[in-house]
């Protein structure tokens, strides 16, 4: 710390202290160089994805993170989707308990826009639909070359239309509620591997996904062509589509982004977190829900500006 300067009030003039003025360097010198490593510590210890900047409201006690999903009818109901079953939330993400009966591997938590009753669950060998808001299901008999769905997603448009990722066979869309399916072909420019990815409605159906290497890409005819719309920070793991069908939130390796334009810009959210699980929507459409690799849970009322 510098020293204190004693003001004092003399008539004569004092003479300049050279040893004291050649001091002041060094202590300068000193005092950048400390403020720099308090600045490297803090970005070493506190850089984007490793702590979260707000505190969470809950935590899911499970091993893995895999989907959410906001009921349709009440938006105080949250399911959360992990290899043992689903945990609900009647209080907005605040308490979590499981469901009884439910015990398949839910990696995919999904709601029709076009009909918010039906709800679909996919994952390891499992794959079943709900008519009335996720209170009872029922499986889907189809013709998958393979039942690890790895990704999952219906059209917001038409419940019926459905797309699907099976382990080992690679893409698959299906026009009749999941019955018979057809091989989806998807190539990214460049071969990129996809790490997100969403469907967005539209005829021919418009695809917005995500690489590994935090680009975005986004196809307006169903796949065939792609353009670069973005570049994200970390990997995208996540996308969830507000039922207005234009506001999109993204969950990355480093926290959320949003965009209002159906993907072709973004916007980085005040939440440093790495996200593994992503909601958005329902009865309260500027509600967002997260989940972060360590199971803990944020919540937004406001589009993401605060959580």
């Amino acid at each position: 710390m510098a020293p204190a300067i004693k003001r004092t009030v003399n008539k004569v003039r004092p003479k300049f202290n050279f040893r004291r003025a050649r001091r002041w360097p060094i202590i300068a010198i000193g005092l950048v160089a400390a403020v720099a490593i308090i600045v490297g510590l803090t970005a070493l210890f506190l850089r984007p994805g490793s702590e979260p900047s707000v505190s969470p409201i809950s935590r899911v006690e499970t091993q893995d993170y895999h989907a959410l999903a906001l009921a349709p009818g009440n938006p105080d109901t949250v399911f959360f989707g992990h290899h043992g079953g689903i945990l609900e939330s009647l209080d907005g993400g605040k308490t979590w308990n499981k469901i009884s009966g439910l015990s398949q591997d839910a990696m995919n938590l999904a709601v029709s826009h076009e009909n918010p009753e039906v709800m679909y669950l996919a994952g390891h060998n499992v794959f079943m639909k709900s008519g009335d808001g996720g209170q009872t299901w029922r499986d889907i008999q189809n013709n998958l070359p393979g039942l690890d769905l790895h990704w999952f997603a219906p059209d917001p448009d038409n419940s019926s239309r459905l797309y699907a990722n099976a382990a080992g066979f690679g893409l698959h869309q299906s026009s009749d509620g999941g019955v018979t399916w057809t091989p989806w072909d998807l190539q990214i420019p460049g071969d990129a591997s996809v790490s997100a990815l969403t469907v967005l409605g539209g005829r021919p159906v418009n695809v917005l996904a995500g690489t590994e290497d935090g680009n975005l890409f986004l196809s307006s005819d169903g796949a065939a062509s792609w353009e670069q719309v973005g570049t994200v920070n970390s990997m995208p793991m996540a996308f969830a589509l507000n039922p207005d069908g234009v506001t999109i939130y993204l969950g990355s390796m480093d926290g959320v982004y949003r965009s209002e334009d159906k993907g072709l810009s973004w916007t980085r959210l005040p939440l440093e977190t790495r996200v593994m699980a992503l909601a958005a929507g329902g009865l309260n459409p500027e509600r967002v829900v997260v989940v972060n690799d360590k199971g803990e849970v944020f919540r937004s009322d406001d589009g993401g500006q605060t959580w």
